[in-house]
């Protein structure tokens, strides 16, 4: 009889552990959800004020790679072919087509048009969104 109280015991004690583990796990992870929900608003944010203007290339450029840096831990030396690579092997077309206009914007060495900066920042919009 004393056995299986003390059993009875181990196993609601294990059952208390294992729950608090669980809350405190959970609790970080919903301030981790906080935390990347403010990034992403933050990225949003400064999207908004990007001008589209021929101009701006840099400030899209340096825009984009801290956006993929920090929403899908890129590294911000890889080039915009490289970075599309992982995006096919990831089935994220648009970020990969994104990223094939982007290189070939940067290294054609053509003018750019209004449209073709304009259609550039709609697919970064619909990237981020």
């Amino acid at each position: 009889m004393l056995i299986q109280i003390l059993s009875i015991s181990l196993v609601v004690i294990i059952i208390i552990t294992v729950i608090k583990v669980l809350l405190i796990l959970n609790k970080g992870t919903k301030e981790r959800i906080i935390i990347e929900k403010g990034k992403i608003s933050r990225f949003k944010n400064e999207f908004k004020k990007i001008k589209p203007d021929i101009s701006n290339l840099k400030e899209i450029n340096k825009f984009t790679r801290s956006y993929f840096k920090e929403a899908y831990n890129m590294e911000l030396s890889l080039t915009y072919l490289e970075l599309a690579q992982r995006f096919d092997k990831q089935k994220k077309k648009k970020h990969a087509d994104f990223c094939r206009m982007f290189s070939e914007i940067n290294y054609s060495g053509k003018k750019l048009s209004e449209k073709e900066i304009n259609t550039l920042l709609k697919y970064l919009g619909q990237i981020i969104e």
